[in-house]
């Protein structure tokens, strides 16, 4: 984090790193001043560090819920669909439109870490009618695919391909 943030001069801790003074010193060399790091013993600091502590196993046991949760679902759906593996990454796609008016295209992405809703897109429908669902879909797919051949890089959310589709 303070690689990319500049320190504060106190740095408090719920539990004392090994080598805090090494820390410290490591910091300061991006400051112009001391840097203290200390796990308060007593007092208002003390307190607010138990609080922040507790806050932080609760949050903690939720994420652990939510990704059984999400194990559970993501073996259960392996299971349904009868797939080899347990698929990283789901593409959910629908179309919309208004009376054949305002028609878009859009995909959510699940992983199993959960929805990343980084990888979430949406299409202007462009080429085909609005009322045409099957027509928009197939634009949505062209343009969502079109590149995926030939330029599949993982750091680029919109080209990594999906283990399922689910339309």
């Amino acid at each position: 984090f303070y690689q990319s943030h500049t320190p504060p001069p106190e740095i408090l801790v719920s539990h004392a790193p090994d080598e805090a003074a090494l820390l410290a010193e490591a910091l300061q060399l991006h400051t112009r001043y001391a840097i203290d790091i200390r796990t308060p013993e007593r007092g208002d600091k003390r307190r607010l560090m138990e609080q922040l502590s507790a806050s932080a196993e609760t949050l903690l046991a939720q994420v652990m819920m939510e990704r059984a949760s999400v194990a559970s679902h993501l073996s259960r759906l392996t299971e349904i669909f009868g797939l080899r593996a347990q698929p990283s990454r789901i593409e959910v796609y629908d179309n919309s439109h208004t009376m054949g008016t305002n028609a878009i295209g859009a995909f959510i992405v699940a992983t199993p870490d959960g929805f990343d809703k980084r990888s979430y897109r949406s299409f202007t429908i462009k080429d085909a009618a609005g009322d045409d669902d099957y027509g928009m879909m197939r634009e949505v797919m062209r343009r969502r695919f079109k590149n995926s051949a030939t330029h599949d890089d993982p750091e680029r959310h919109e080209s990594s391909f999906p283990d399922l589709l689910l339309i």
